[in-house]
Parts: C-alpha cells; structure tokens; sequence
C-alpha cells in the first residue's frame, strides 16, 4: 500500500551474429533481468525508513557497529587489535531477507502477477530535505532479483493475497441507499434509485430556474470593479478606496426556462 510506483520486469536477451557461409543467422547466448526501480509514499510513520533500517542492519554489521564508540576511530589503522567490531557482510546473515516480492496489476475482475525470486536491493536513496520545497518527502530503491515467475487469475477476496481483506474499508457508501417509506422520492432511495435520480435532478433545475426569475438584470452601471469618489464612507472591512457597480433599474426581469436533462 506504500508503493507509489514501481517498474515491471524486462529483459535483454544478448544475441551474436553468426557468419553461416556469408548467411547472417542470430544466435542468442544469454538473457539477463532489468533492475527495478520503486518509488514510496511518504508515509510519515517512518514505516519505509524503518524498512530500510532493518535490511541495511540485517545484510552489513556497519550500522549496529556505529554503536560501538571505538568501531570508527581515527587511530583504527594502528594494529590488528584496534577493529573492535565486525564491518560490512561480516554479519552472519545466511538467509535471504526476501524470498520473493509479488506485484499485481488487475483489470476487468482480473489479474496478472509478476513473482520476482530472491530480490536484493541494490540502491536505496532518502532524497533530500529543502527548506523551501512544499512536496511530500518519498524514498525510492532499486532491484536486482534472479527469475521471475508469472501468474494470472480471477480477482477475488484475499486472492490477490491481502486484496478486499488488508486495509479496506468495508463499510457501505451512503450512495448505496436503503428501502424508504417516504412517501416523497428521495435520490437515496435504492428500489427506485433511477427515478429518484433523476426526480432530484428535475428539482434542483426547478429551484435553479425558480431563483433564477427572481433576480433582476442589470440594465446599467459599470461593468467591473470602479474607483470610489474620496466622499465615500466605508469600514475597516471591505477593500478601502474600491466600489462595485449596483443595479440603477428593476427593468427588464430574464426569465429562465427549464431544460430537459435527458434522464
């Protein structure tokens, strides 16, 4: 739910040309996976960072031996017995942090999978902080994996895995309605949700049109906003030393008619 984009997979296939007594005839030797690129939202619960945090800590004892006050001291060069701490892949990580990392793309009640095998995370950038952007503040990674192993499916509860059961709201629109027994048509009506539909519609043009004849047209007065002459008298509210135009005649009422709406 924190992916804002992410790239699928591609390939590029690596082909030689062969010289087949002067006949040119491709041969392909090899293939090899494109690195993805994945974009996060900015969570603001530091869910992303503390991801990143975890792997980083997991794969490279570096971060858990910035701890250690003499891991990085200057003198470290001196002798053997100055590295009081483990450093880079020395960390004992035999097991994969990923095993594997699933992305769907559904359509028309249906969906498409892309497994990618044991992923390693081959970039990771916190951009930056600036004082003078506004934007929210994402992170964004790349991976490297070994396959990918393709899917399809029926779109239904939790298959995708997670997908009407994870983080959804499951409770009905108001849009949806109920059965009523007013005895005047209400849009939120379910049974006749079409004729009520369209029954507001009608009533709301009706007042439209209704408030519409009662106001007046402007025969005259200046056309924009004007400058007052310094004798008018106005409060602190308001823009000062500015007058709008008023209507100098009741003349001339527009009467406005009702348009079909097609429903």
């Amino acid at each position: 739910m924190l992916v804002k984009s992410i790239d699928l997979p591609g390939f590029e296939v690596t082909v030689e040309t062969a010289n087949q007594y002067n006949r040119k005839k491709k041969i392909q030797t090899t293939h090899k996976a494109k690195d993805i690129a994945v974009t996060f939202h900015d969570d603001n619960m530091g869910v992303i960072n503390q991801l990143w945090q975890n792997y980083y800590s997991y794969y490279y004892a570096d971060p858990t031996s910035a701890h250690n006050g003499g891991a990085y001291a200057r003198n470290a060069i001196k002798n053997f017995s100055s590295v009081v701490a483990p450093y880079g892949l020395d960390n004992g990580s035999n097991l994969p942090f990923f095993n594997y990392i699933m992305v769907y793309q559904m359509a028309r009640h249906e969906y498409v999978s892309y497994k990618l095998i044991n992923p390693i995370i081959t970039s990771w950038n916190h951009n930056k902080v600036d004082y003078a952007q506004n934007a929210v503040h994402d992170n964004s990674m790349g991976l490297a994996y070994e396959a990918v192993e393709y899917g399809s499916g029926v779109v239904s509860e939790n298959d995708p895995i997670g997908f009407g059961v994870e983080h959804y709201d499951t409770v009905p629109s108001p849009l949806t309605g109920q059965a009523s027994t007013r005895t005047t048509p209400s849009f939120l009506d379910t049974a006749t949700s079409r004729t009520n539909a369209a029954e507001y519609l009608n009533n709301s043009s009706t007042s439209v049109n209704t408030y519409q004849n009662s106001k007046t047209k402007l025969n005259s007065g200046v056309e924009g906003i004007s400058a007052t002459i310094s004798s008018v008298q106005q409060g602190v509210s308001g823009l000062q030393g500015i007058t709008f135009p008023v209507a100098t005649s009741t003349a001339g009422i527009t009467k406005a008619t009702s348009i079909n709406l097609g429903i």
